[in-house]
């Protein structure tokens, strides 16, 4: 089937309300310049950042999507995962992914778990073993801080030093993890920074501190950090670039009132990627 524009199998879930996951990889990719295919993981009302909001997994569905798009011929150029409800989903997502592998294609996962020390409720350990098989087949991985801790099995500090961002990115190494490895929010020696690593070498890059916390920041980083790879740019081009950028919407949104409900008003990226072209 020819592709006019670069591929990308997207998949995770989609809130009617709150812009995180697939309401902000859609729109932040197409803009790169992208054709975005959507595999929906679970469908809710809204985020879960609100209260009781309507869930309907979509696990039972997967197999069944992935199948026929292969029946269409659909090539991709990339497969891009986030938010997997369930151990039997991650199952046929894995088996997608290991297809799109063999064929070469770009794989990146960003491994949804948890965050500020602890699994999101709803995940366990078991959760844990079967997120770091799916890592196995990833070129790329941009766990947050917490997530890294659970991947490498590592307990989570508060602060650490350059030589546990050393020990840390070695256990992800020793567990067969990516070969490019982005972590976001790592304390490190009381700075907030971007961990950054390829084959093993590391970079501990400070973050500039901007006011404000928002709800689907780490899809707006992953994205675009998965849009300048596919350009070509290496992954400390990638993720510097996918740092300022995001800093930028944040500090515009902060600008407006935004709430972490709601999250970034990533659409002043689109100014941000003419500005800079």
């Amino acid at each position: 089937m020819k592709k006019l524009l670069k591929r990308i199998a997207a998949v995770n879930d989609l809130s009617t309300f709150g812009k995180c996951s697939l309401t902000v990889v859609i729109p932040v990719l197409s803009a790169m310049g992208y054709e975005v295919c959507p595999i929906v993981t679970s469908y809710l009302s809204a985020h879960t950042g609100f209260e009781n909001p309507a869930n309907f997994d979509l696990s039972h569905t997967t197999k069944d999507i992935t199948s026929h798009l292969e029946k269409l011929g659909v090539d991709f150029d990339a497969v891009f995962t986030g938010y997997i409800p369930t151990v039997f989903q991650m199952e046929d997502i894995k088996q997608f992914m290991i297809k799109n592998k063999l064929l070469k294609k770009l794989i990146m996962v960003d491994p949804v778990l948890g965050d500020d020390g602890k699994l999101y409720t709803f995940f366990d350990n078991t959760t844990v073993k079967k997120m770091r098989e799916l890592c196995l087949y990833a070129d790329v991985i941009t766990p947050n801080y917490t997530e890294a801790c659970f991947l490498a099995n590592l307990p989570y500090k508060e602060m650490l030093t350059k030589e546990n961002v050393r020990t840390l990115i070695d256990k992800l190494n020793a567990f067969g993890m990516a070969n490019k490895i982005v972590i976001t929010s790592v304390p490190v020696e009381d700075k907030t920074c971007m961990v950054v690593s390829e084959f093993g070498e590391l970079e501990i890059i400070e973050c500039e501190y901007v006011e404000g916390i928002y709800c689907g920041a780490g899809d707006v980083f992953s994205s675009i950090l998965l849009g300048k790879l596919l350009e070509g740019q290496n992954i400390m081009d990638s993720a510097l670039y996918s740092h300022r950028a995001l800093t930028e919407i944040i500090k515009e949104t902060h600008a407006l009132g935004g709430t972490w409900e709601q999250g970034l008003v990533y659409e002043k990226f689109f100014k941000f990627m003419i500005d800079k072209s």
